[in-house]
């Protein structure tokens, strides 16, 4: 008996008290806060801590490998928030010359950090001849300076990549 009243109490307020269901008229809808960007100012107004090279690095974790024409790397972008990294800056491999000069940059799509910013596998089609990596980080805001890993040389001759100090 006692579910049965539950339910009967259930029906009515579902239905209003038997009359139609409440509906919200234009003015109704239009006076509602926008959820969506009450929850964009929340995002906006928390603490967010400004990512800059000191606190900011971006990794080799292992050592690169190339085989073929193709370099395979895996990758770690240490940030405060790797959401806000990828809105301020884009990421690449740039293969250097023996001088130091950029011979060759292959962008990294963001997309590709955010399942887990912790660690990422890339591969990249690598130039003919190149002397040494480095994973780059422009800024997309001139105020701010790039951020960039280790070098990597390669040594051509045991196909292995060693970190420079």
């Amino acid at each position: 008996m006692l579910f049965i009243s539950h339910l009967v109490h259930f029906i009515e307020c579902a239905t209003n008290n038997g009359n139609r269901p409440l509906q919200l008229t234009q003015q109704q809808r239009q006076d509602r806060p926008n959820r969506s960007r009450n929850y964009q100012a929340q995002l906006e107004s928390r603490n967010v801590v400004p990512i800059t090279s000191e606190n900011t690095k971006l990794l080799f974790n292992s050592n690169p490998i190339l085989m073929g024409d193709s370099l395979k790397c895996r990758l770690t972008i240490v940030t405060p928030d790797i959401h806000q990294f990828n809105k301020d800056y884009t990421t690449s491999i740039v293969f250097l010359n023996e001088l130091g000069n950029q011979i060759q940059f292959n962008p990294i799509a963001p997309e590709l950090f955010i399942p887990d910013p912790s660690y990422f596998e890339f591969r990249s089609k690598a130039p003919e001849f190149f002397n040494s990596i480095i994973f780059v980080a422009k800024s997309r805001n001139m105020n701010r300076s790039d951020i960039q890993s280790p070098q990597y040389k390669y040594k051509s001759d045991e196909n292995y990549f060693v970190a420079m100090e």
